[in-house]
């Protein structure tokens, strides 16, 4: 099907800008509101070559890590997007994983980038074990090194000793390292397999924020921060109201097991509360230049669109306040330096003990928040180590102009002091559990 429209507002009515949607556009309507089973039809060939030059027009300007991708010995962007689109072409239709999933996992595999994506297609990219990182661990004393015939997609810098806390309640030492691909166990030099950990079951749909408290200890749960859903926000911001009921705790635990991420500033604002005198944190380099303009006027548009209110005057007022912001927008550096330092706020600092759930689906923000909290309170994190998708964030999206397809790329990466291998946050203490109801840590746990 040809676009009736563009889904692009005008550059001269976006300040320069080519890439901010438009609200008005029936395609982009279409392309936003597509039933899911478009995705398993197949594309026409000649829409998606067309779309291709877009596509690496837009990595190229807007994708962090894109740089990360052109430093690798194995990608040769002309080449890439020419072999990509000869194999397109050879038919006048063409299925999706070869068209889409495909290339998208290339891109993956050369540079673990959990934002980069397709909407509607991501579980097909990032459920694939070649891109996918799992934990593998065993019992052991002391630290190992792996062997030198074992698979490049052995992450050796993830390769470490920690405590696992197990089902009965014992902390032993184990040694644990991360992998791509879909094998049952790792060998090391001392010839100790190390089996791969258990998926878990994923958590029922809930809440996004639901807490008590138990004698002297506040249960946080944070399901999600997806800010843009307005009954979610409406939660967040209760989470933040709350602060002066959790601080009243000796102790807290926050369960983010199973949070994919979204918006983190309610826990920046939850920490600002705890924090008076601010705390020091990471650093971020964040994408700007042409395509500062629409990153929050896309997400704005894209959600008003899904919850069917783009058409109402208050969205129309939401949208006015962010294009009133286009003027400074559009006159920003290529880049923004974030310092690592976070502000304070608040006039009560936290006293509490506080510990993290996390497991291999907190992703995002989800697994940035549990870094906040370590980094700013002292935060003890259990669980597993996360999915990795921490690195590279403050996704945009854009619709491909000729087949509608949503891309979703990451404008922003984080600066840590440490190596980080873009596989998932280490936690401090494993559990062989992984779906132990936090109620029952406390039982198990030797706490201070």
């Amino acid at each position: 099907m040809q676009p009736r429209d563009s889904p692009y507002l005008p550059a001269d009515a976006a300040y320069g800008c080519e890439y901010a949607f438009d609200p008005e556009s029936a395609w982009l309507r279409q392309a936003i509101l597509k039933p899911a089973r478009y995705h398993a039809e197949p594309l026409r060939s000649v829409d998606l070559v067309a779309d291709l030059s877009f596509l690496r027009h837009l990595l190229e300007m807007a994708c962090a890590g894109y740089d990360e991708l052109l430093r690798h010995p194995e990608f040769d962007p002309d080449e890439f997007f020419s072999v990509w689109a000869d194999k397109i072409s050879i038919n006048s239709t063409v299925d999706v994983s070869p068209g889409i999933v495909e290339p998208f996992r290339s891109l993956r595999r050369l540079v673990p980038n959990g934002h980069l994506t397709v909407a509607g297609f991501d579980p097909l990219i990032s459920n694939d074990p070649s891109v996918r990182f799992r934990e593998y661990q065993a019992p052991a004393a002391v630290a190992m090194q792996a062997t030198d015939d074992v698979p490049d997609d052995v992450r050796h810098d993830t390769l470490r000793t920690a405590s696992l806390l197990t089902a009965s309640g014992d902390l032993i030492p184990i040694a644990t390292v991360s992998a791509a691909g879909d094998r049952e166990a790792i060998l090391t030099d001392t010839a100790t397999w190390l089996p791969r950990r258990t998926d878990s079951a994923r958590d029922a749909n809930r809440a996004a924020y639901e807490w008590h408290r138990s004698d002297d200890t506040g249960f946080i749960i944070l399901r999600s921060f997806q800010y843009g859903d307005p009954v979610v926000r409406g939660q967040l911001d209760q989470f933040v109201a709350d602060y002066q009921r959790h601080a009243a705790c000796r102790r807290l635990i926050f369960d983010l097991r199973g949070n994919g991420g979204g918006n983190l500033e309610p826990i920046r604002e939850w920490l600002a509360q705890a924090c008076p005198a601010g705390w020091t944190s990471w650093s971020m380099l964040e994408i700007m230049g042409p395509i500062a303009v629409c990153k929050m006027w896309n997400w704005t548009v894209e959600w008003q669109i899904r919850n069917n209110t783009v058409d109402i005057s208050g969205a129309q007022r939401e949208r006015e306040t962010i294009a009133a912001q286009w003027p400074q927008l559009s006159a920003s550096a290529p880049t923004l330096y974030k310092s690592s330092r976070r502000p304070g706020g608040g006039s009560t600092a936290i006293s509490s003990e506080v510990y993290v759930l996390v497991d291999r689906r907190s992703g995002s923000s989800g697994e940035l928040a549990a870094i906040e909290l370590k980094r700013a309170v002292g935060a003890t994190v259990l669980g597993e180590r996360t999915a990795g998708a921490f690195l590279m964030g403050q996704a945009a999206r854009f619709v491909l102009p000729r087949t509608g397809l949503i891309v979703q790329v990451p404008t922003q990466w984080a600066q840590f002091e440490e190596r980080m291998e873009g596989v998932g946050w280490p936690v401090d203490i494993y559990l062989e559990d992984i779906a132990m109801p936090a109620t029952d840590l406390l039982r198990r746990l030797p706490m201070p």
